[in-house]
């Protein structure tokens, strides 16, 4: 998934944590809970998508996350045009690239081994000691890309959105999945139609991912209706 430009990393994650709640055994009553699934899933995800995200950067230019942007803007600040050069002129610098990312993970991953039981008491403290932090920093995150006083009161908005969506057991991840992906879907849906028509719909990849959309549904609603039976002892 992080090959596929503009998909977004947060959207990723989602996409594992979801395809695991599907398919594991009893993650519908655990995951959510403590199940240590629904962490693994989501950060495998997390690690896993910077090689795909190197894919359509390096061979076409086309940065497929806001840390590919960076290094797209740094390779041309070298003089370094992504494209097939990267492929065949500059194979060393790709290779290195893919290493470093190799190396970086095996690294990441020892010392997340050797700090854990450190990291892990951080689990056993209260909320009420984490939260102040945590909220200063999305706060300072939100304000700090635009200094607008309109992102503070978004932020705010949409956490009390969140917070009621959970309240009434609302799935959040569609919401969050549809503002990060609704512009760009518009955008070159309306590009495509402009350029072919409505013939690209009928092309076999095309077909193929309604398939799989339409399925995914089908499997949702299905699951959502089926009834459940009450055993009596």
């Amino acid at each position: 998934m992080g090959a596929i430009p503009g998909i977004g990393a947060s959207v990723i994650d989602w996409i594992s944590y979801g395809h695991a709640l599907k398919t594991e055994k009893g993650a519908a009553q655990t995951f959510g809970q403590g199940d240590v699934r629904g962490v693994i899933a989501a950060e495998s995800a997390t690690n896993s998508r910077e090689g795909g995200a190197l894919v359509p950067t390096v061979a076409f230019g086309v940065p497929s996350s806001a840390g590919m942007a960076i290094l797209l803007g740094a390779f041309l600040i070298h003089g370094l045009v992504p494209g097939p050069d990267m492929l065949t002129k500059h194979l060393d610098i790709t290779y290195s690239m893919v290493w470093s990312i190799a190396i970086a993970n095996i690294l990441g991953s020892g010392l997340c081994f050797l700090f854990s039981g450190y990291l892990a008491k951080l689990a056993t403290l209260r909320f009420t000691l984490i939260m102040p932090c945590v909220l200063s920093l999305i706060y300072i995150g939100a304000f700090e890309s635009s200094r607008n006083w309109g992102d503070l009161y978004a932020l705010l908005f949409f956490g009390m959105l969140g917070w009621g969506m959970k309240h009434f057991k609302w799935p959040r991840p569609p919401l969050g999945a549809g503002l990060i992906l609704g512009g760009i879907l518009e955008r070159y849906m309306f590009i495509s139609i402009e350029r072919y028509g409505v013939s690209w719909m009928l092309h076999p990849v095309v077909l193929f991912m309604f398939t799989m959309a339409g399925l995914s549904l089908m499997d949702r609603s299905c699951r959502t209706s089926a009834p459940t039976t009450v055993s009596k002892g």
